[in-house]
C-alpha cells in the first residue's frame, strides 16, 4: 500500500469519501488501539495526531478498519469491553445535534458495518459474555438517556423501540424514514458469515444470559415474531441499508430534511434555525 499523503494544508477541503491511497498500517494500528485502551476524552484529544486533520471523527469511524480482521474502531471497542471509548463518537458531534436527521444517520452508520467475518458490533459484544457490554453499545446506539440504570438491565426491561401501533408494510417506508423499530431489529438479528446472530454468538460461546438478553429484546421488537417473517426482514434489511450505507452513497445530506427549531427568549425575540 502506497503511503497516505500529507494531510496538513489547511486549504484541502473535508474528505467526502476515504483517500485513495489509503491510511498507513501504523496509523490505523494506533488509531484502533486507542478505542482499546482510552475513554473518550484522550481519544478525541489524540487521534487527530494520528490520522488526517480533513477527515471528520465519524468518517474516520467508518473508513478506518484492521487489515487483517476489517475490524471498526467501534468493533475494537466492543472488543476491548471499553465502552467509554464509545463514548467519543457521541461528543465528536457537540451539542444539541441529535435532532437533525443527517447528523443522526451519520452518527448510526458505524453501528452497522461489518467485518471479514460479517460481524457487526453485537456479534462482536455477544462474544465478550459481557451483558454490560451489550447493555452498553445499546445505550450508545440510542443515545439513550437512561445511563443510571443498571449495567446488567435485563432484555425484558432496557429500552426498546416497540412501536406496536404502526402498520407492518400497509403503507412502506421511504428509504429516509425508516422506522425505529427497524433499525433495532435489523441491528440485533442481521447474521455473519456463519449464518448466525448476535444471539447465536452468545449461545454458542455458553453466554446464555447474553444470549437471552437479545432474544428476549428481538420478541419485544418483533411482537413475537410477527414482524420477523423471512420477506419483512429481507424489506427491513433493504430499507435500512439504504439509510445507512451512507459510504454507499445510498443517503446524502440534501435528502434528508432540516427540522426548523424556534426558541423564544425571555425579552419576547423569537428566532428560529434549521438543524
Amino acid at each position: 500500500m502506497a503511503e497516505p499523503a500529507e494531510h496538513d494544508s489547511d486549504d484541502e477541503k473535508i474528505l467526502t469519501s476515504p483517500p485513495p491511497e489509503g491510511f498507513s498500517p501504523e496509523a490505523v494500528r494506533r488509531f484502533l488501539d486507542l478505542f482499546r485502551k482510552e475513554d473518550a476524552r484522550e481519544i478525541l484529544f489524540q487521534y487527530d495526531a494520528i490520522l488526517p486533520h480533513n477527515a471528520e471523527f465519524d468518517q474516520l469511524l467508518r473508513w478506518v478498519t484492521d487489515p487483517t480482521t476489517g475490524d471498526t474502531a467501534v468493533h475494537v471497542a466492543a472488543s476491548a469491553r471499553n465502552i467509554s471509548a464509545l463514548g467519543s463518537h457521541i461528543e465528536s458531534f457537540g451539542r444539541d445535534w441529535s435532532a437533525n436527521p443527517w447528523l443522526l444517520t451519520c452518527f448510526r452508520a458505524p453501528f452497522f458495518l461489518r467485518n471479514k467475518a460479517g460481524d457487526t458490533v453485537f456479534h462482536v459484544a455477544a462474544r465478550t459474555g459481557r451483558l454490560d457490554v451489550v447493555n452498553g453499545v445499546w445505550r450508545v446506539f440510542w443515545l439513550h438517556p437512561g445511563w443510571n440504570q443498571p449495567s446488567y438491565e435485563s432484555g425484558s426491561d432496557a429500552y426498546a423501540p416497540v412501536c406496536e401501533d404502526l402498520g407492518e408494510f400497509e403503507h412502506d417506508p421511504e428509504q429516509i424514514s425508516v422506522p425505529e423499530y427497524m433499525v433495532a431489529i435489523v441491528l440485533l438479528a442481521r447474521k455473519n458469515g456463519n449464518g448466525h446472530t448476535a444471539a447465536d454468538e452468545a449461545a454458542a460461546a455458553g453466554h446464555h444470559d447474553v444470549a437471552q438478553w437479545l432474544w428476549l429484546m428481538l420478541e419485544r421488537l418483533t411482537l413475537g415474531n410477527k414482524r420477523a417473517t423471512e420477506s419483512r426482514m429481507a424489506r427491513m434489511e433493504e430499507l435500512v441499508d439504504n439509510r445507512y450505507d451512507i459510504d454507499g452513497h445510498h443517503v446524502t445530506p440534501d435528502q434528508l430534511p432540516y427540522i426548523r427549531r424556534w426558541t423564544q427568549f425571555l425579552d419576547g425575540r423569537v428566532i428560529s434555525g434549521d438543524y
